[in-house]
């Protein structure tokens, strides 16, 4: 058996054409006619340190996101969230882009008030338990 994480890799065409047996993913892609099976649910959220003017708000919209640096994974930005539900839509830019492949190293710029990121709500509990880094949702609740 051999695991990968690595970001620039593209696994569902591998997985459509028989070199790959399973994937994990949060991105299924239709086209490909493949079987998807959820696993579980998570919401995507936004995460500021609680020194950051984003920790106080409900909800977060593009206009939120102009001045911020925005801390995410090496990827395609249409594979993030934050692009394609809030940014993309709004067709606005944060003001610095900055990636890193480690989720702790994410987290813990985050935390020391070097930007914000977009993560599943699971991935902030420690943080959000010592009261570090606060979760602000993407969509307003109607």
């Amino acid at each position: 058996m051999n695991l990968s994480s690595e970001f620039n890799f593209h696994p569902l065409p591998k997985l459509a054409d028989g070199t790959l047996d399973l994937v994990i993913t949060a991105d299924p892609e239709s086209e490909l006619n493949l079987s998807y099976i959820p696993l579980f649910e998570f919401e995507m959220m936004v995460g500021a340190s609680i020194k950051n003017p984003l920790a106080n708000k409900n909800y977060i919209d593009a206009e939120d996101l102009k001045g911020e640096c925005l801390i995410t994974y090496p990827v395609d930005f249409d594979k993030l969230s934050i692009f394609t539900k809030i940014l993309n839509p709004a067709n606005i830019q944060p003001k610095k882009i900055r990636t890193t492949e480690l989720t702790l190293m994410l987290l813990e710029l985050v935390a020391c008030n070097q930007g914000i990121c977009c993560l599943p709500n699971w991935a902030f509990d420690e943080y959000y338990k010592k009261d570090i880094i606060k979760t602000i949702k993407m969509e307003r609740e109607v």
